[in-house]
Parts: C-alpha cells; sequence; structure tokens
C-alpha cells in the first residue's frame, strides 16, 4: 500500500473517530509542495473539500501525521461551520492579504485539534516541524510547544 493510501485510510478512520460532522463530505488527500508549508485544507465547493500533505511528511512518524490530518480536519470543521460563502469570501483574502491574521486562524484550529483530544499529537508534530528550516519564516503563525502544552494541562485535556 502506497503512503498516500495509507494516509487515506487514516484520514477516513480519523474522520469516522473524532470529526463525525465532516462524514458525509467528499475528502480528496493529495500530497504536493507546499513550500514552507507541510498541510493545506481547502474547500472547493459545498462537500467536496482537499487536503493537501507536503511530501516531507512522508517521513514523520504516525503520531505526528495524526496531528497534520487532524489540524487540517480542524480547518474543515471550522470551515464547515461558518459556511460555504464566508469561507470563499474570507479566508483567500486572510491568507493572500491579511497575513496579521492567519495567527489567529491556526490557533483556532490547533484548540480544536487539542479538544479533540490530540494535544500530544500536535505537540510532537510542532517539535519535528520546528527543525524545518523552512518552516521559520511562518512558524509564528503557530502554536509553540509550551502553548500547546499549558492549553491541554490548564483545561485538563489529553495530553
Amino acid at each position: 500500500m502506497t503512503w498516500i493510501q495509507q494516509s487515506k485510510n487514516l484520514l477516513h478512520s480519523l474522520v469516522n473517530d473524532s470529526f463525525p460532522e465532516l462524514a458525509r463530505e467528499k475528502i480528496l488527500l493529495s500530497s504536493f509542495n507546499l513550500g514552507p508549508f507541510w498541510g493545506a485544507a481547502w474547500w472547493i465547493l459545498p462537500g467536496f473539500r482537499v487536503i493537501v500533505l507536503s511530501p516531507k511528511s512522508r517521513a514523520i512518524p504516525q503520531s505526528a501525521l495524526i496531528a497534520l490530518l487532524v489540524h487540517e480536519l480542524s480547518h474543515h470543521l471550522v470551515y464547515k461551520r461558518e459556511g460555504w460563502l464566508k469561507y470563499v469570501t474570507r479566508t483567500p483574502l486572510i491568507y493572500m492579504f491579511f497575513r496579521f491574521r492567519i495567527r489567529d486562524e491556526e490557533h483556532r484550529a490547533n484548540r480544536l485539534v487539542m479538544r479533540r483530544g490530540y494535544g500530544r499529537n500536535l505537540y510532537d508534530l510542532t517539535e519535528i516541524i520546528d527543525q524545518d528550516p523552512r518552516h521559520g519564516c511562518v512558524q509564528k503563525y503557530y502554536s509553540t510547544k509550551d502553548e500547546i502544552k499549558n492549553y491541554c494541562l490548564e483545561r485538563g485535556l489529553k495530553f
């Protein structure tokens, strides 16, 4: 079984176990170079979503891959709650023109990751990504290991 097929199987398990709100959505999983980013979530049309993983995620342990997938699923859940029209009008503007708001978007997704019980996975992923020299230019948008650990411990979340 190829890496992308294994990742698809893992994605479907995560949707079934932790994101039942997305169970009826078509989610296409793909892989291509995303520059400094390790993953991306795009909502193409209502009912059709895309998650892209960077090829560099092939070398990470499953615990970290779970965090990456759950982070992108969390973006999709936030988008679903806000609605497609808001997504297509607001999200691209933030990531292209209002970069000062990206941190809010990424932290919102990370808080959902932690509330769904994947705080330790997110910590493990952050530890790996922090070592990627290409990620340095966007690192300021994401939660630090200390922020992840403190958020989980302060709220009694699984860590």
